[in-house]
């Protein structure tokens, strides 16, 4: 809802504001307008307009608005206007813009197109189609979708087709589009090749490129893309880049792949007006692409188990896998051991003795064939864990914001042994473990002092993840820095200028591929030239829309007329703008009207005269005049009209008449065409319009009008006759015939004698006069006129007839006032305005009066009317107003039966009419203030303000003191406290003083003195004090009325006084006491007085010089290969108080000074403990020291165990191997091992066995003569003993002393199978755990069975399948504290078919075995 507001003419003063009241509530009365919704705005201007927003006020269709308002003149409102009311209604959709037409080759159109704003992307439709030559409109509904796009289909061929389309569905049906048109045709789809051609196959390869090259041939424009298994290529892919090149037969596109690793469906797809076609290329990887993933090496005892994961591109099902091993390095890859191992396996351990390095590799192979080799994963003694870093040139950071193309440099750094190589990764997944293994590229790296560096340098359209990954033959290790783009990535596309008029150009564009934040605007950039700078084009920003297509309507009003412009689009988010888009231009119009007349059409009248009639030019622009285009030359073609025959007309008229001074040939074809003129340039021409003129003119009169007067009087005006034998001459004389009836048909026609005949010399018009007593009074007739030729041959041919009325022949009523028609009169509330009004008429007329154009009713706001008629014809009305307080327009108007009239009176009073309004008095301070508003009958411009003030009501005005302001507020000073006030007030306007105002009165108030404070600190000088110090603070001062006191320390929340102290000798006096603070930084304190006038504040800050607390969370710790060296560190304080900061270490009887942690002391004492303090310390002195800390030294032992690499055992003795410590800190001096049996029952601890060893021996044996007992399990663990001290213990390992011989070997036993169970018997048993192994003569494949039995148990049997028409055999083997013993020979398992009770005496756990194992 749009409202305008308009401060009445007669208004003065300054416009300071305005304020819309309005509510669709029906509850609230108009009177209760305060409590309605309201808008209020600060303006100068006499007009402003509101614009209510349906949706931000629930406004819904068919919903009943009330309104008022009200202005403010010099910041006073006044009163409201009176109530309107405003009825809502569904507001139709706006149009849609039909962008683009593509025609595709099955005769069918894919229509593009923008939604309107106030619409959603998806909404329903309905699409109006037909062909140009058809009268019906044919439709189809659709919903849209974000897309913007509608397949219509079932078209004729080659056929030009008009189509439109409005959004449907809803209350109101939306404004129909923009027209388009196109026409279907039977274009070829482009023809595509690829080469290779169908099908291409490669054996997988890292360093070695893919390529497919696709051409393509259209005969009309094209473009081409890629798709891969189906996903289009995007431009910032990491594996897949494409290259296109335009030539004049053919274009050419390229698709490279970083690497021959993965195989894949390649599509090239041209497009073109016809649409779509695509050619596929399989590529074959025949193997797989990357080698198995994930590989892990652990060392185990007595060997190495090696895991995988499949490979990340298999590109086929996984056949088999294969293990290389080997303990050198350096030798060929076909000199290492191999393990072939099936498809579904994922490790494999290897059985080794040595404890020298150890390599490993691993690789998948599928059905077409091997893949890639994995980088080998080792085992070395003389490794160091790999680290590495990045950074983008400031440092190590986790994420940077980075602009869109900005060129980046990573710098990968790495430490690790083996040397580590390089590799970097740009890629969306966060997990660089996850990064495909073909998208890594390997740099080319540079060593030095053990450290691997090497940079890269890049760009990125949107945010992405890039990865350091440095590696080695012992793993591999990641770094990560996650970049951030807000700016939009790339630039708007397919940027269009749909259309052009004088006003604006329609620009439309295709949204960016990486917007990164959401797209609030784009920007569109408008220059003549394209080679000047983009800060210096014009600028014009738009919304954006949630729609891949976004429209503007581009101003071109202030653009040049007639000139080439260029256009570009910038998107713009949250983070900037984003990059310029590709130019394309239009050219302006060259000011003239934009569009052609239309519904252009000639007709020949009755004189065998050409005329021609059009429309008026749709134009946004101003139409001054026509220029007419004719031509009978046929050489002249439509298009040349400008070389045709021409006359010129203004814009008064949409009618013109080829009369015999064009010259026109008879009975000859002519070509017609119209366009529109003005002071610029000519307009586009409208469609061309033939006709063929008549044999000759008829002197025929045409365009007849008539006029009838007052008095009947009859004038009858058309163009005059032109003599047929020389057209130089026009005819002057003419009959006239009148029929009076209302059918023309029958009429019977009687000449009249004109009173008069006159002839326009210049403009030919003929003008007839008749007489009005000639004709009948209120009667309809008919006239026809005929030229009176001196050639009789010609004929006499009358003009058609017209009809026109005749009146009553009565006098008009007409109205006259006595005297001026200005009155001027000083305003006064005494004084009678009066002033005599006289009609005339027949009949007599009725007389009323009017104010200010509405109607006055006698008694009423003081008027009084008394009317006389003084005959039939004549009436005398005198109206009188009871005071002079009011300028306006006094109008008298007569009526009757016959007419009307009406004559008007300016009144003008000399100064305001009224008093100024709501004048309020104020006592504030030792002074009266005054305020009021604007006279309401200003009756001019109000200039002043005279304000009369007296202690004494009843003095004559003249003693009263006055003076004058131009303002709506004023203060008159007070005689004393408590003293009644007189004042009154004049406004005086440009014509004059006003009217004195009514006595108003005020009593002064107290007496008012200023408020003074000041901040006092009792026990602290110049405001400075300790950290941590109570301050005690006072706040005093001076002032009337006696104020409230309030206090605040720095930030805290401000609190009152609870006592405030003053003195009896001196009443202005104030003091109160704070409660006491304190603060370890600088505190501000603040005090407050607040009274009835003043509201005053002072602050004063305290001062804290010395730091403000001891250093906080200390910690420390002794270098790892030096115990004599201590580091240590702690927070630094918050508050230094100070510019020259630094700390004071006390340790023990040691101190000195460092300017911040960490701090590195050398030289420490061992086996002993220190105490530690610090304290902060600057320019203005030291604070506070911390606790003491106890802190022990190191006892300069070995810093690490020994490292045990091998223990095992064997024929009841154990085997252990070491090393000496990885830090020894110093001579290691011998080797201890203490060695316990493993605790069976809780709560029996058992001692350590000692075994001393000297500092050469780095393996021993240890067995029963050294006191260990076979058939035991034991716990063991070592340490280092240096110069100084023993070191660090090992971890606990466990042994056991477990043997067999060839009495523990099971030698009699026996195995029948009853049915399914079998039954075993064993001759005195000594395990109660048992392995069986069950294999089918002739297989390989062996099933394992455990048994568990009671002790002694000599039969046992256990449920097995088996088939009874095969041999089996079987053989056993008992355990023995986890330990397996040898197994017995192989004996044949007995089938027995008779069935038995089944008895389940044993638990059976079973296995399959595949023999012989790896």
């Amino acid at each position: 809802m749009n409202i305008s507001l308009e401060k009445k003419p007669y208004f003065t003063g300054t416009v300071t504001g305005y304020k819309l009241y309005f509510t669709n509530d029906s509850s609230k009365s108009a009177d209760e307008y305060e409590k309605w919704k309201s808008e209020e705005v600060i303006s100068h201007e006499n007009s402003y307009q509101f614009t209510i927003d349906s949706k931000a006020n629930g406004s819904l269709p068919g919903a009943v608005f009330r309104v008022r308002a009200t202005v403010f003149f010099n910041n006073v409102e006044s009163v409201p206007t009176g109530v309107i009311s405003i009825n809502t209604r569904q507001a139709a959709p706006k149009a849609p813009l039909i962008v683009n037409t593509k025609i595709l080759h099955n005769s069918s159109v894919l229509i593009s197109f923008i939604p309107a704003d106030d619409v959603n992307a998806i909404e329903n439709y309905t699409l109006m189609y037909k062909q140009t030559e058809d009268d019906e409109w044919k439709s189809t509904s659709f919903q849209s979708d974000v897309d913007g796009k509608v397949l219509l289909d079932g078209l004729t061929p080659n056929q030009t087709y008009e189509i439109k389309m409005f959004v449907s569905g809803e209350t109101i049906q939306g404004i129909p589009s923009n027209p388009a048109t196109f026409t279907t045709n039977s274009t070829a789809l482009a023809s595509v090749k690829t080469d290779p051609d169908e099908e291409y196959s490669a054996d997988p390869q890292t360093n070695e490129p893919l390529s497919i090259t696709c051409t393509v041939k259209s005969v009309s424009k094209a473009s081409v893309f890629w798709k891969v298994n189906g996903i289009k290529v995007s431009v910032d892919s990491s594996f897949y880049t494409v290259v296109t090149s335009v030539h004049e037969e053919f274009i050419e596109s390229t698709i490279r792949a970083k690497s021959r690793t993965r195989s894949a469906k390649f599509t090239c797809i041209a497009s073109n007006d016809a649409g779509d076609s695509s050619k596929d290329v399989n590529v074959i990887i025949k193997g797989p692409g990357s080698p198995p993933s994930e590989i892990t090496l652990v060392a185990e005892k007595r060997g190495y188990t090696i895991s995988w994961k499949p490979p990340s591109h298999p590109n086929g099902i996984i056949t088999k896998y294969v293990v290389y091993h080997t303990l050198n390095r350096e030798d060929p890859l076909s000199d290492w051991r191999k393990i072939d191992l099936d498809g579904s396996e994922k490790l494999v351990r290897i059985i080794m003795d040595t404890e020298e390095s150890f390599y490993g590799r691993v690789q998948a192979a599928t059905e077409l064939g091997p893949g890639i080799i994995s980088d080998i994963v080792a085992m070395e003694r003389d490794t160091q864990p790999i680290s590495v870093e990045s950074d983008l040139g400031g440092g190590p950071v986790a994420m940077t914001v980075v602009n869109p193309r900005e060129l980046l440099s990573i710098h990968c750094t790495a430490r690790g042994k083996p040397r580590p190589s390089i590799s970097v990764a740009i890629s969306d997944r966060k997990n660089a473990s996850l990064v495909e293994v073909d998208v890594w590229n390997r740099l080319q790296a540079t060593s030095s002092a053990g450290v691997v560096s090497a940079m890269h340098n890049f760009t990125v359209l949107t945010s992405k993840f890039v990865h350091c990954r440095a590696k080695n033959s012992a793993g591999s290790n990641y770094s990560t820095i996650e970049l951030k783009v807000d700016k939009p990535g790339d630039a708007p596309t397919q940027v269009q200028v749909l259309s052009v008029n004088a006003l604006d150009a329609t620009v439309v564009w295709h949204s960016e591929q990486f917007p990164n934040l959401p797209i609030t605007s784009y920007i569109v950039l408008v220059s003549h030239d394209p080679k000047e700078d983009k800060s210096s084009w014009l600028q014009y920003e738009s919304n954006a829309k949630e729609t891949q297509i976004n429209r503007m309507l581009l101003p071109t009003g202030n653009l040049e007329k007639s000139t080439k412009y260029y256009v570009c689009v910038r998107a713009k988010n949250a983070a900037g703008i984003g990059p310029t888009s590709s130019t394309t231009s239009f050219i302006t119009l060259n000011g003239g009207p934009d569009s052609p007349p239309d519904n252009l059409k000639v007709l020949i009248n009755e004189a065998n005269q050409v005329i021609v009639y059009w429309n008026t030019p749709n134009s946004t622009t101003e139409v001054t005049g026509y220029l007419i285009y004719y031509t009978r030359d046929l050489s002249l073609s439509n298009d040349d009209h400008k070389n045709w025959q021409f006359v010129e007309m203004n814009n008064n008229s949409t009618r013109y008449k080829f009369d015999l001074s064009v010259g026109l040939k008879p009975k000859t074809f002519y070509r017609v065409r119209i366009s529109g003129k003005n002071s610029h340039a000519d307009g586009p021409p409208s469609d061309v319009v033939e006709f063929e003129t008549a044999y000759s003119e008829v002197p025929i009169p045409t365009d007849l009008k008539t006029e009838v007067l007052e008095d009947n009087t009859i004038h009858i005006r058309f163009n005059a006759v032109r003599d047929p034998d020389d057209h130089s001459k026009a005819i002057d004389e003419y009959r006239i015939d009148l029929a009076a009836t209302d059918d023309v048909l029958h009429a019977q026609w009687k000449h009249i004698e004109p009173k008069a005949i006159r002839i326009d010399e210049i403009s030919s018009m003929v003008d007839v006069e008749i007489d009005g007593d000639s004709v009948e009074k209120n009667r309809m007739y008919w006239v026809k006129v005929t030229a009176r030729l001196d050639n009789p041959s010609w004929g006499m041919h009358s003009s058609k007839p017209r009809w026109f009325r005749t009146g009553h022949g009565k006098l008009m009523t007409s109205v006259t006032l006595d005297g001026s028609p200005l009155i001027e009169k000083e305003p006064n509330l005494y004084e009678r305005l009066s002033t005599t009004c006289t009609g005339m008429g027949s009949p007599a007329p009725i007389i009323t009066w009017e104010w200010m154009n509405e109607s006055i009713e006698n008694g009423t706001e003081g008027w009084e009317i008394h009317n006389v008629q003084l005959d039939d014809t004549t009436v005398v009305s005198k109206i009188t107003r009871n005071s002079i307080r009011e300028s306006g327009e006094l109008t008298c108007l007569a009526y009757n039966n016959e007419g009307n009239s009406s004559i008007s009176v300016e009144i003008r009073v000399l100064g305001p009419g009224n008093p100024p309004e709501n004048i309020k008095l104020t006592a504030y301070r030792n002074q009266i203030n005054v305020t009021w508003q604007e006279s309401t009958l200003p009756n001019g411009d109000i200039m002043k303000y005279i304000v009369y003030y007296s202690e004494n009501e009843n003095d004559d005005l003249s003693d009263w003191s006055k003076f004058e302001t131009a303002e709506l507020e004023t203060y008159v000073e007070s005689f004393g406290p408590l003293t009644n006030h007189f004042i009154r007030v004049q406004a005086v306007s440009d014509r004059g003083p006003g009217i004195i105002s009514d006595t108003f009165s005020c009593l002064s108030d107290v007496l008012y003195e200023p408020l003074n404070l000041e901040i006092l600190a009792s026990n602290i000088v110049d405001f400075e004090a300790e950290p941590n110090q109570n301050v005690e603070i006072r706040c005093k001062g001076t002032g009337k009325p006696k104020p409230e006191l309030f206090y605040q320390f720095g930030n805290d929340t401000e609190n009152e006084f609870e006592e405030v102290e003053t003195k009896v000798d001196d009443v202005e006096f104030f003091e109160a006491k704070a409660p006491e603070i304190n603060s370890r930084r600088n505190v501000t304190v603040t005090c407050r007085a607040k009274n009835k006038y003043e509201n005053v504040t002072i602050s004063k800050v305290i001062i804290i010089k010395r730091p403000g607390e001891a250093p906080s969370n200390i910690t420390w710790s002794f270098e790892e290969e030096d115990d004599s060296t201590l580091y240590i560190n702690w927070n630094p304080i918050e508050n230094p108080n100070g510019e020259r900061l630094e700390y004071n270490l006390y340790l023990s009887n040691y101190k000195t000074k460092v300017s911040g942690p960490p701090v590195k002391i050398p030289d420490i004492p061992l086996d002993v403990n220190i105490s530690l303090r610090i304290s902060a310390a600057n320019e203005y002195g030291e604070g506070e020291k911390t606790f003491p800390i106890w802190i022990p030294t190191p006892n300069g032992g070995p810093k690490t165990p020994p490292i045990l690499s091998s223990l095992h055992a064997q024929d009841s003795k154990v085997y252990i191997f070491w090393a000496e410590p990885r830090l020894s800190n110093g001579q290691i001096q011998n080797y201890t091992i203490y060695v316990k049996k493993e605790e069976e029952e809780e709560g029996k601890e058992e001692e350590w066995k000692k075994f001393v060893f000297g500092s050469n021996v780095t393996h021993v044996i240890i067995g029963i003569d050294e006191g260990l007992e076979e058939n035991e399990r034991y716990q063991m663990k070592m340490t280092a003993t240096n110069e100084r001290h023993e070191g660090p213990e090992t971890k606990v390992y466990t042994f056991d002393l477990i043997s067999f011989d060839e009495n523990d070997v099971i030698d009699n036993f026996t195995a029948t199978v009853i049915n399914s169970t079998v039954f075993v018997e064993v001759d005195n048993p000594i395990y109660t755990k048992y392995n069986i192994y069950i294999r089918e003569e002739g297989n390989n494949q062996t099933v394992k069975h455990e048994i568990d039995v009671e002790s002694g148990k000599t039969k046992f049997d256990f449920p097995f399948q088996l088939d009874h028409s095969l041999s089996y055999t079987i053989k056993m083997s008992g355990m023995k504290l986890g330990r397996e013993s040898p197994p017995s020979e192989e004996i044949e398992l007995e089938m027995i078919n008779t069935p038995q009770p089944t008895q389940t005496t044993s638990t059976s756990r079973r296995k399959v075995i595949k023999e012989p194992p790896l």
